[in-house]
């Protein structure tokens, strides 16, 4: 599965947002690829995903392949827009 997807995460894919990205991708047991600029990058490995240097606002190509795809693809694609990030903020004020 491949989508475009806008980065909405505050700093983007900095240190503990790639850190949470990769965590949540080495769940899947499909692979996982970031691409900006038609640099591509592992979803799985921080430094790769460091290395593509995005940011807030970026544009990136979401690629998943394997047998969890479609779940992956899901969540990992909310996670870029902010989405799952925002209800662990707010778990975090609640808790």
């Amino acid at each position: 599965m491949m989508t475009n997807v806008r980065v909405q995460l505050l700093r983007g894919l900095q240190a503990t947002n790639t850190t949470a990205f990769v965590h949540r991708a080495l769940a899947y047991s499909s692979t996982i690829t970031i691409e900006k600029q038609g640099r591509a990058a592992d979803g799985k490995n921080i430094m790769a995903l460091m290395d593509l240097y995005v940011q807030e606002n970026d544009h990136v190509r979401l690629f998943t392949h394997g047998d969890d795809e479609a779940l992956a693809h899901t969540r990992l694609r909310s996670f870029l827009q902010g989405g799952e990030l925002e209800n662990h903020r707010h778990m975090d004020l609640e808790g």
